[in-house]
């Protein structure tokens, strides 16, 4: 449940409607596969980022245009323009940080919204205050919402909410590797050594 809420709880807060375009980066993260799956059922149009293609296909998951860094060598905000035919992009939905994001930020629509999850780059990333005010920018961050306080009761409709759709047969939430409880070792060790491309998801524990 606790990357199902992120990624409803990040889809909300970005604002993105029906036919507008968002940016996912590290799209082949468990996360961003499931935040992309929540757009697509929004009607939102996403595109993925990755720094290498995994072995999924993206599209599958929601993404209408995948866009391997690994290989790309336009410029990103012409990129951008091209794909959105000059409307920019809506939101991004960011958990690497670093030069990606400004040249994210340097694409987006008038009055567009950051919502950073996360910081896998060791860069930082660097913006000119006319970046922001001048485009109406709202950047914000995510922590999750239950890591200091348990859901509260008017909060139990949401939570169904997500429940209804993580049930439905259609909705997939990969899985990398499934261990017994003495094999904890090789558990953390595979999710701290898969490297980009690998196969996305959550480990799990079988009891």
């Amino acid at each position: 449940m606790m990357p199902m809420i992120t990624a409803w709880d990040v889809v909300e807060n970005s604002k993105a409607k029906e036919g507008e375009w968002i940016a996912v980066t590290a799209a082949n993260s468990a996360n961003a596969l499931m935040i992309m799956q929540l757009a697509i059922r929004k009607g939102i149009r996403v595109i993925a980022f990755v720094r290498k293609l995994p072995k999924l296909n993206l599209h599958d998951f929601g993404a209408e245009t995948v866009i391997d860094l690994s290989l790309n060598d336009t410029p990103i905000p012409e990129l951008i323009r091209r794909l959105t035919a000059n409307k920019g992009i809506s939101a991004i939905i960011d958990a690497v940080g670093g030069p990606l994001l400004a040249n994210l930020v340097r694409s987006a629509a008038f009055n567009a919204r950051v919502i950073m999850y996360g910081g896998l780059s060791d860069q930082q990333f660097g913006l000119h205050n006319n970046d922001v005010y001048l485009n109406g920018l709202t950047i914000e961050p995510y922590i999750y919402r239950h890591f200091f306080t348990p859901p509260a009761k008017e909060e139990n409709k949401t939570l169904q909410a997500i429940i209804t759709i993580a049930s439905d047969p259609s909705f997939v939430a990969p899985i990398s590797g499934q261990y017994r409880l003495d094999q904890y070792k090789t558990a953390v060790k595979a999710s701290y050594s898969s490297t980009p491309g690998s196969s996305s998801g959550k480990g799990l524990f079988i009891m």
